[in-house]
């Protein structure tokens, strides 16, 4: 099945300003004139026996020809169709955790590019993989970062949309799977928190103003979800 292409106007109209001495290019009549001339030109100069110049003014006027002829061709519609299909804005597919322990309180992770804490999370491996399989990987990935055995989390919904990314200065196009962790009191305890790790309730992040300028949205879902 075909797939749709979403690419931004600006991107778009960059694009073809800079490819538009490129695209659609043909030898014009003025180019054919001029070789005429020049070839012209060289006749007279070899029949007075001006052979040296003859060559050279024919030498320059072939080789405009072949010039222009080459920028005719050089940039085809393979080209074009490769340079919008690096343009397509491919969503950034993650798997977000949202761990909630017996108190209530949700982990998040200070993420150092964001420069806020965020849900834990692992970028998607096949967006259009079954939810399970993605589960799983998000699974091993907890444990792995955490030191712990965990439950399998409840897989709970699918998203995309588009969200400022305070990281790279840009609208981006997400699809996110959020998965639900309720943690007991044992498994807590097992946890290995880094000091990157924090617990919030999530009173506590609606008053953190970092949070709410740049996960505001994370935060209603993760409230919608518990």
């Amino acid at each position: 099945m075909s797939k749709l292409l979403r690419i931004e106007e600006a991107q778009l109209t960059n694009l073809i300003n800079a490819k538009q001495n490129l695209i659609c290019k043909k030898v014009n009549i003025i180019d054919w004139l001029y070789v005429l001339v020049t070839l012209v030109i060289s006749i007279i100069s070899l029949w007075h026996d001006y052979m040296i110049f003859a060559i050279v003014l024919g030498l320059i006027g072939i080789s405009l020809l072949i010039f222009r002829i080459y920028q005719s061709v050089k940039y085809t519609k393979d080209h074009l169709i490769s340079d919008l299909l690096y343009l397509n804005l491919n969503a950034h597919a993650f798997n977000i955790a949202i761990i909630k322990n017996k108190d209530n309180k949700l982990l998040l992770k200070y993420d150092q590019r964001w420069d806020c804490y965020l849900f834990v999370y692992k970028r998607m491996e096949e967006t259009e993989g079954e939810p399970a399989e993605e589960q799983e990987r998000l699974k091993s990935y907890l444990e792995s970062e955490l030191k712990a055995t965990l439950s399998d989390g409840e897989f709970k919904k699918r998203l995309s949309f588009e969200k400022y990314s305070h990281s790279a200065n840009q609208m981006k196009l997400y699809d996110h799977r959020f998965y639900v962790y309720e943690l007991t009191a044992e498994q807590e305890e097992t946890l290995y928190l880094n000091s990157k790790y924090k617990w919030f309730t999530i009173e506590e992040m609606e008053r953190d103003q970092n949070i709410v300028k740049k996960n505001s949205d994370f935060l209603k879902i993760a409230k919608d979800l518990i």
